[in-house]
This record gives structure tokens, C-alpha cells and sequence, in this order.
């Protein structure tokens, strides 16, 4: 069962991401990968240097996320709002 805790690990994490993926407004589906990892590294815990390239492995992996965090998500709707208040604006002046 040991050497198939990876595994384990890894596919539900891939299948927890795609189920995010389908949902427009997942927030915290920049943590799910940065996660897997840490806990990765806890698993390699007798092995520093593994232990703290997956440490820097989940860093990387958090900050090359760009827009999948609440503020973006925030930001984003504010941005639509506003579109389809001057769509509404545009509209009634035109008639």
C-alpha cells in the first residue's frame, strides 16, 4: 500500500483540480498544486534535499498561478458589472 500512496495522492489531487477547473468561480484552485506538493514533501521527510526541492517546487507553482485567487476573481466581476451596466446604459440611450 505504501507504493501506492503516490499515486493515490497524485490523482486525487488531479481530479479535485479538473473538478475546479469547470467551475468558473473557484477561488482557491491556485492552492490545490502547491498543496499536493507540500505534502509531498512531508512524505519524503527522510530526504532533505527532496523535501525542500518540493518546498521550492510548490512556491513556483503558487506564483506562476496568475488569476485563479479571490482578489482576481473579485476584480474580474467588478470589470463585467461595469461592462453590462454601460451595455444597459448604451442600450436605453439608443432607444
Amino acid at each position: 500500500m505504501n507504493d501506492m500512496l503516490i499515486p493515490i495522492l497524485i490523482f486525487a489531487f488531479a481530479l479535485i483540480y479538473y473538478k475546479t477547473n469547470q467551475q468558473e468561480t473557484c477561488w482557491y484552485r491556485r492552492y490545490m498544486l502547491p498543496a499536493l506538493f507540500i505534502i509531498l514533501a512531508f512524505l519524503y521527510f527522510a530526504n532533505i534535499i527532496a523535501c525542500i526541492l518540493l518546498f521550492i517546487a510548490s512556491i513556483l507553482v503558487y506564483y506562476s498561478s496568475k488569476g485563479y485567487g479571490r482578489k482576481v476573481l473579485e476584480e474580474k466581476e467588478t470589470k463585467e458589472d461595469k461592462k453590462s451596466e454601460e451595455k444597459k446604459k448604451n442600450e436605453t440611450g439608443v432607444n
